[in-house]
């Protein structure tokens, strides 16, 4: 697998996410945009839902890029995140809960208006399913798990 190809595709589906929304995201769009064909983003990603699971995770992995108001970043808030679990900050302390809150932003700045509601269901997807559980896990044992509990938090400060 080319992994350059891919990650044209992915970045595509993101692009696509931004401007439309991931309800009006296409396969055939998706290939358009990357200059792919259908099938070729097929052979990537076998369904719809596979290719928009990847595309988020492979949003998440590039938020260290940028911070939210431009500047260099010095960390991903997840990374900030996986940093506090290990130091022994609890999920629901001012700093987890501000990390969160950065996530959330990055999501609406990318991908689509990531309200609380939605924010909570995302916490609970990275718990419930293996796939992102793992992924997060990978960076530190219990990260999804604490990233969800500060989302929760975070949801709680907000009053939503």
């Amino acid at each position: 697998m080319s992994s350059e190809t891919a990650d044209r595709i992915l970045e595509a589906a993101c692009e696509l996410i931004a401007e439309d929304g991931i309800d009006e995201v296409r396969i055939a769009r998706v290939a358009q945009r990357a200059g792919a064909s259908t099938s070729l983003v097929h052979h990537y990603f076998s369904t719809r839902e596979e290719l928009l699971e990847q595309a988020l995770v492979h949003s998440f992995e590039q938020a260290g890029v940028e911070r939210f108001d431009g500047e260099p970043a010095t960390g991903s808030a997840v990374e900030g995140l996986a940093a506090a679990m290990r130091a022994g900050v609890p999920a629901d302390s001012a700093q987890a809960m501000d990390l969160a809150e950065q996530h959330r932003q990055h999501i609406t700045r990318w991908f689509y208006d990531c309200n609380y509601e939605i924010h909570s269901g995302l916490g609970e997807m990275y718990v419930a399913d293996p796939r992102f559980t793992s992924h997060y896990d990978a960076s530190a044992p219990g990260l999804a798990v604490y990233l969800r509990d500060a989302i929760l938090a975070n949801v709680r400060r907000a009053g939503a």
